[in-house]
């Protein structure tokens, strides 16, 4: 029979130290969003139980207050909306998070307690899928999508790698713009509206083209050379008359 030396006990022992103790990552489910708005922080229930040697399970607890990481930078932000049930990936620091928490994150801080690995000290990534609740990501085209409570596509944005641009919406689209707007497009142009489409315009509305096809909807319109029939009832000129358009204007007013 081997026998341990104390240099393999002080191993075995700061071993199981490190391993009841360490927590890198795990996933967990968000039961609060009330602070997410304001403080972009929320409060979590870890899904894998810390099993010991002995084969007992024990939960751990809810953590609360927990900061959320999105994606940005530069002062540009994609926000993302969370909800009681979402599971999110957390990491654990290594230092408190006490401090940092409480700066303006541009400069370093010391931690004013030697806690390691701390529950209290987890960053939360969302979207952490499993093979059931997976969000069926698109594996082509680069898309941000709203999904409802029965995965059905609500909204989407896709960029595709041909270059094009899909947007997607089920129901409103609303698009607001504060200064000017300039569209070019080098190709067609087709908009089919299967209700009314009002066209409100505090100035000028100006049209240049080759030739202006107003389809079948309302009356026709006469321009500069087209052949005329004037029909005259009553009086000195009454007949049937027919001519040409000599003149025009560029424009139309009420």
């Amino acid at each position: 029979m081997v026998q341990k030396t104390f240099k393999d006990t002080v191993a075995s022992i700061v071993n199981e130290i490190l391993q009841d103790n360490v927590r890198l990552s795990m996933p967990a489910v968000i039961v609060s969003v009330a602070e997410y708005p304001t403080s972009q922080m929320i409060d979590v229930k870890p899904l894998v139980n810390n099993l010991y040697k002995d084969r007992l399970a024990v939960e751990y607890p809810i953590i609360f207050r927990v900061p959320v990481v999105l994606l940005g930078g530069g002062g540009a932000l994609i926000s993302v909306p969370l909800k009681i049930g979402d599971i999110v990936k957390l990491d654990f620091s290594r230092d408190s998070l006490d401090e940092f928490l409480q700066s303006r994150g541009d400069k370093p801080v010391t931690p004013s307690t030697f806690r390691r690995y701390n529950l209290t000290d987890a960053i939360a990534t969302p979207a952490l899928p499993t093979n059931i609740s997976n969000l069926k990501p698109n594996a082509t085209d680069l898309e941000i999508k709203l999904l409802d409570s029965s995965g059905g596509l609500n909204a989407s944005v896709k960029m595709t790698p041909e270059g094009n641009l899909v947007v997607d919406a089920k129901t409103d689209l609303s698009i607001t713009i504060g200064g000017a707007a300039n569209i070019t497009i080098a190709g067609d142009c087709n908009l089919d509206v299967s209700g009314d489409c009002n066209l409100d315009v505090s100035g000028d509305c100006n049209i240049d083209a080759s030739q202006v096809n107003l389809g079948s909807g309302g009356n026709e319109i006469a321009r500069k050379g087209d052949a005329i029939k004037l029909i005259i009832p009553t009086g000195s000129s009454a007949g049937t008359w027919y001519g040409v358009v000599h003149t025009g204007g560029n424009n139309t007013s009420t």
